[in-house]
């Protein structure tokens, strides 16, 4: 399989993980090229430690962002309802 398809087979097994544009497979969480060779490549990226402290700062600062959302908007129906 080229190079290319497997960059993109991986952006779609990986939804939010990766990103490509085509040729180089790009960890978004890292920040980093991955080489997409082998699957193994992959997997043992997925499992290093940098990469999975990234992944759980993106969570912690997605969550965070979600209850500030939530609460702003609380706070625009209390304003509304006023």
């Amino acid at each position: 399989m080229p190079k290319v398809k497997k960059a993109h087979c991986y952006v779609r097994d990986y939804p939010g993980v990766f990103r490509t544009d085509g040729a180089i497979l790009f960890c978004t969480f890292c920040e980093t090229n991955v080489s997409c060779d082998r699957k193994s490549q992959i997997t043992q990226h997925l499992g290093t430690s940098k990469h999975i402290e990234n992944s759980k700062l993106k969570s912690n600062k997605d969550q965070v962002s979600q209850q500030f959302i939530k609460n702003h908007l609380i706070k625009l129906e209390q304003i509304i309802k006023i």
